[in-house]
Order: C-alpha cells, then sequence, then structure tokens
C-alpha cells in the first residue's frame, strides 16, 4: 500500500455564495492548525480570480450560487493544466442523481452534504488529502 506523503500545512480555497458559510469552514480549518492559508471566495468569477496568481492543495465549492455553478466551476478549473493536482470538494443542500454523475465527470468526485459537522467535514478533507487533519 503506498503511503501519501502528508504536508505539515495545506492550503485551502472555500467557495460560497453565503459568506456566513465560508467563515464558518474558514473557522473549522484555522481551528486545526494544519492551514497556512486559507482564502474564501463568493463566487466563481471571484474563486477564479484568486487563482489566478496561487494555487491551493484543496478547494471546497458550494453546488448552487449565482452565475457559474459549483460544477461548472470544478469542471472549468479541473480542466486548467496548473490546477489539475488541486482536489476537490462539492457542498451542497439538495444534489439530484444527475447532479452528482456530473460533478463526478467534471472532477468533483467528493461531496459533502448540507448540513454538515465540523468532524464530517475534517474527515473529508482528511479523506481526499489522505491525510488526518483532526
Amino acid at each position: 500500500m503506498i503511503q501519501a506523503l502528508k504536508k505539515e500545512q495545506y492550503s485551502a480555497l472555500v467557495v460560497d455564495d453565503e459568506q456566513k458559510i465560508c467563515d464558518l469552514i474558514c473557522l473549522f480549518l484555522s481551528a486545526t492548525g494544519r492551514f497556512k492559508t486559507l482564502v474564501a471566495a463568493q463566487n466563481a468569477v471571484q474563486a477564479i480570480q484568486k487563482l489566478q496568481n496561487q494555487t491551493f492543495d484543496i478547494v471546497i465549492v458550494d453546488h448552487k450560487m449565482p452565475g457559474k455553478s459549483g460544477i461548472d466551476l470544478i469542471g472549468t478549473l479541473s480542466k486548467t493544466p496548473k490546477n489539475r493536482l488541486m482536489k476537490y470538494i462539492l457542498i451542497s443542500g439538495c444534489l439530484t442523481k444527475e447532479d452528482v454523475i456530473v460533478a463526478m465527470n467534471e472532477g468533483g468526485r467528493h461531496i459533502l452534504v448540507k448540513p454538515f459537522s465540523r468532524t464530517q467535514l475534517l474527515n473529508k478533507i482528511g479523506e481526499v488529502l489522505k491525510d488526518e487533519i483532526l
């Protein structure tokens, strides 16, 4: 079995049109002491702008946002060579079976259903990064 190399510090981009959700996720991640960089964006346009000069280990994206959806954003980002190594988690309170299929085809293989607890979020991130971050 190949064991993933565990990093001391990670970077994360949180994209959600609800500022409170962004703040809460960033608070949860900050409290672990394992994230050196936490950046929030309110929509896909802001997320793409923030990715112009920076890459992240993980991007946590809400599905339902004004303009481009989280699935569309993941699809756009995962097709860009410099973003291919980033990991993505799609969060949503309402995903249809078709949404899940499209998300997986676009590179959003990890999904977390709202509402979720701090532990569920951190466990999902740990699974995606192949690291225990709790």
